[in-house]
This record gives structure tokens, sequence and C-alpha cells, in this order.
């Protein structure tokens, strides 16, 4: 009897201490049973319809609290199942009756409420089973582009403070930043640890610079990459096969030159260019085998040494380097990809001194040369530098996409019939046309080009958008003679069956946009958006230039 007790003793301390072990240690710690959130679609109090944003912040809470087989984010169709119709639980008792029914540990809810251009985003994460208090999170801001950061450090607190996971910080900078995040960084701030200098070719990466910016869009997260540092001014950049391998190459124009690089191994390497031609002004650069010899030609647009004329030019790899195949030619070149059919060259010579006047044509390749196959229609407000040919509405018409004089789009339909203008600028260039003097002016009047747009399905839903950059010019367009831009981005604009509504939009980078470009850029079978970055003009003496090339990575899915 007396063994019998003493075993009972033992067993009972035995298991005593087991259980107030799982009391100390947890539940889930003791048994490795991983946790279980629920992320309750959130929701929006705004005049417009920004259900993207909803979409974006699932999506976005859902990857960062997702932790392998220790922390499990459940669908969101299984969340919001147990809803029965309501938008979002309003109370604690809600809260735990949802977690109850899904069998999740905590559920995550909240709202996000835009009010002109004051944003308030309100969270809240609830323990299902009563025990922790519910952990609150509020910040109100101005402007959209507060967002994605906000998410990021509530999601940061859920998971140190209540799922105890330790989130990798940057190291303390030595000088105090200020507690906003800084959205207007120079594109070398953008990626985390800086960048390498001018002398070498490596590319680093960041992640999600492109974030939804407009009615009825979706979030588009996205990584993205960087080259080096040019010391130049980039004035056009395009994607092509230029040397007939199958591989895309990334080819540049500087004011007086030529250069084409190939994206490999995480490289950015030079592999032909062109001696500077004092005589030329470059100002843009399309790619297309238009002469169907298989190998790429390179377009090279431009303007003479004063500025005062058209002077274009054409060149071709010829197996060992960069030939000119046609020179000092008075037509603007621009490569267009209409819906149904192949790739085509656009040609616009211009009236006299006027750039934003002449005759827009179709080209084609004939004894040497690229001359007028057809005429597409006569240009009285628009350059073609600043245009493109496609379906932009998605009804099988080709329409013409095009900048006026003030930076506006316009949609014009092949009668020359204007079908819709924005009333907001967009582009900016600093490349210009001299004009001549007007009346007793001393000075010749510069009339700045327009920069390139695209029509393309960009993101993937069989439906093409308009792209174009956005540059902010410091004094809002109203110095006719001189521009100074601060700040550039990407948009992308879809037709909504009254105009053009915008989509969604890059972060803002330091300096101008000068050119972009959508293709295979490093060759892995996904397209990229690729754009060059102005960071220094090197207008004043003794000053040197400074481009870059940055490469977002583009989620279509």
């Amino acid at each position: 009897m007396k063994i019998s007790r003493y075993f009972k003793n033992r067993c009972f301390l035995f298991l005593s201490v087991i259980f107030l072990s799982m009391t100390i240690i947890g539940p889930k710690t003791a048994i490795a049973e991983p946790y279980k959130v629920a992320i309750i679609p959130f929701k929006i109090n705004a005049e417009k319809d920004f259900t993207f944003l909803k979409d974006g912040i699932f999506d976005m809470l859902a990857s960062r609290l997702s932790w392998g087989k220790k922390v499990i984010v459940i669908s969101r169709e299984e969340a919001e199942r147990a809803l029965d119709g309501r938008e979002s639980p309003i109370d604690e008792g809600a809260v735990r009756d949802i977690g109850a029914r899904l069998g999740v540990d905590f559920v995550l809810y909240g709202s996000l409420t835009i009010i002109g251009n004051s944003v308030s985003l309100d969270v809240k994460m609830g323990d299902v089973s009563g025990k922790q208090p519910v952990h609150a999170f509020f910040s109100q801001s101005q402007g959209m582009d507060e967002i994605i950061p906000k998410i990021n450090l509530f999601a940061t607190e859920i998971n140190e403070k209540v799922l105890g996971r330790r989130v990798a910080l940057k190291p303390e900078p030595k000088q105090p930043q200020p507690e906003q995040p800084d959205l207007y960084a120079h594109p070398e701030k953008l990626v985390e640890g800086g960048f390498v200098g001018d002398g070498t070719q490596d590319q680093r990466t960041g992640s999600e610079l492109l974030f939804a910016a407009g009615d009825g869009a979706r979030l588009l997260s996205m990584k993205f990459r960087k080259t080096r540092n040019f010391k130049h001014y980039i004035t056009g950049m395009a994607l092509g096969d230029v040397d007939g391998d199958g591989n895309q190459e990334t080819v540049i124009t500087t004011h007086r030159a030529v250069f084409v690089y190939r994206s490999k191994n995480n490289r950015f390497l030079k592999i032909a260019e062109t001696a500077d031609e004092r005589y030329r002004n470059n100002i843009g650069v399309d790619v297309a085998d238009i002469n169907g010899n298989g190998y790429a030609e390179i377009f090279v647009s431009g303007l003479n040494s004063h500025r005062k004329g058209v002077s274009s030019m054409v060149l071709e790899w010829n197996g060992d380097h960069l030939k000119k195949i046609v020179d000092n030619s008075p037509w603007y070149y621009r490569v267009a990809e209409p819906s149904g059919r192949d790739i085509v060259l656009l040609g616009q010579r211009q009236k006299q001194r006027d750039p934003f006047r002449g005759e827009l044509c179709e080209m084609m390749w004939a004894k040497g040369t690229y001359v007028p196959e057809k005429k597409i229609l006569y240009l009285k407000q628009n350059n073609l530098m600043g245009l493109t040919v496609g379906d932009v509405m998605n009804d099988d018409r080709h329409m013409v996409v095009a900048y006026n004089q003030g930076d506006h789009l316009r949609v014009i339909d092949p009668p020359g019939k204007v079908e819709w203008k924005d009333n907001e600028y967009l582009g900016g260039s600093m490349l210009y046309f001299l004009l001549p003097k007007a009346g007793h002016e001393e000075m010749e009047q510069r009339q700045y080009l327009p920069m390139r747009v695209r029509i393309q399905d960009i993101d993937g839903d069989g439906k093409k958008e308009v792209i174009a950059a956005k540059n902010h010019e410091m004094a809002g367009r109203h110095l006719g003679r001189f521009r100074k831009f601060k700040t550039g981005r990407i948009m992308v604009l879809s037709w909504d069956g009254i105009g053009l509504a915008r989509m969604w939009t890059t972060r803002k980078v330091s300096g101008h946009i000068s050119d972009f470009s959508i293709g295979d850029f490093d060759n892995d079978g996904i397209d990229e958006l690729v754009a060059s970055v102005v960071v220094k003009e090197g207008a004043m003496v003794m000053t040197t230039p400074k481009s870059t090339i940055i490469v977002y990575e583009l989620n279509t899915k």
C-alpha cells in the first residue's frame, strides 16, 4: 500500500508539473501548434470606390503575418463565409464568435476612412480566447502614399507584441530621422543598404515600390532593381533584340551618343556604343526589326546642333559594331504595336519649324531608307515623340493617344476628332526645340517636346492600358522657357467608358523620368517596366549629370 501510494503521489506531482508548464509556456508552444489568424477584409469609408485597397490590404497583411508553420493566415474565402453578410465585426463579442467558428486564435479587422486628402487607418487584433486585450492601431495621415508604410508598421507591431516574432530592423541612423517615411527618396535611397558606386556594374533589388492609386484598380505589389549610376543625361531608352540572338538588349541614348547594354547574371554589361557626335541632339529612341533582316534597327530621333531642325538616324548591328543605315533624316520616329497587327514604324515630318504640326505616317523600308507607306493623320497640335496608336478603348478601334503642347493627353479618332482630353498635366520633358524669335523678342523660344506614351496590357487583365510618366515641375509649368523637375513617377490609366481614369502609379523618385519601356529586360521570360531616371541634369558649368535605370518587376497574376 505504501508503494502504491508512493507511485500515485509521484504521478500526481509529475502531472502537476506538466500542467503547470503548459500553463506558463502556453498551449501553442507546448504542443508546437501554429497560431491561426483570420483577417477580415477592411471596411472602406470613402465617397469613391476604393475596393482595390481592400484587396491590397488583405494581401499585404496576409503576407507579413504568415510565418511558415508557426503562424497560419486562413484564406479570405473562409473568413468571409463566417461573416454572414456582415462587412466587419464591430465589437469584441463578434470577434470571439467569428474566431470560434473559424477555429482561429486571433481575428484582425479594421477600417480605412478617406475624406479628401485625409486618410485614417483604424486596425484591431482580437484574441479569440479573451485572455489578451485587443491590440489597437490608429493612424491619420495626408495622402494615399502613407497607407503602405502604415500597414507595414502595424504588421511589425503585431508580429512582435502578439505573435512573438522578431522582425529584423534596419540599423539606427547616426542622425535622427523624421517619423514619416521619405516617399521622395532618390532612386539610390529606395533600396535597402544603398548602392554601389559608378565604377561597378551590379544591380541591386528592393520591394513593394508600386501601389494602387485610382478608382477600380487592384494593388500591384512589385519588386524593383536599379542599375549603377551613369555619368550621362539619358534622353531615351528602349528594349529590343539588337544583335539577333533572341535576347533583349537595352538601348540608351544621351544627347550625342548611343549605348547598348545587356542584363545578364545580375550585371548590366555594355556591348556596343557610338562615338560622341557634337552636331547631334538625340531626343528619343525606339527599337524594332522593320526591314525584316533579323536584326532590330535602332531608330534615334534627333535635332541638329542648333536644335532648329530634325536630324534623325537609324543604326543596325552588322555583327561587329553599330552601323548607320540612315543619317540626317528629317523624320521623327516612333514604334507602335497596334492590337492584331505587327509592330509598325510611325513617322512625322514637321511642317517648317513647328514641331507640333505635320503629317503622321506609317513608314516602310524601301530602297535603302524608310519612306511613308500610308498617311494616318495630319497633326496640328501634337508631336510624334509623345504619341502612339492602339486600341485604347478596348473596342477594336485604333485611336491616337498624344500629348499637346501643354503636356495634356488627348484621345483622337482616325478622322482627327478629339474624343477625350485630360485637364491634368502628365509627361514633362527637358528636351526642347528652338522656335524662331517672335516679334521683338531677344531670345528664341523653347518649345518643350512631349514624353513617350504607350498603349499596352501591363497588368495581364486582357485590356489595354495607357502608360505615361508624370514629372512634377517646381514652378507648375508657369515659367514657359525654363523647367526644373523635382520628382517623377509612372502612371497607368485605363478607359472607363468616359475617359482615361488613373489606375495605379509608382512611388515618386527624385529627379525626373526621361523615358520608359516595357519588355523582358533580363530575359527571364517575364516582362518588366523599365524607366530611366535623371537624378542630376548637369546643366550648370563644372557639374556632371547623373542618371540611372530602375527596373520594376510586374506582378500580373
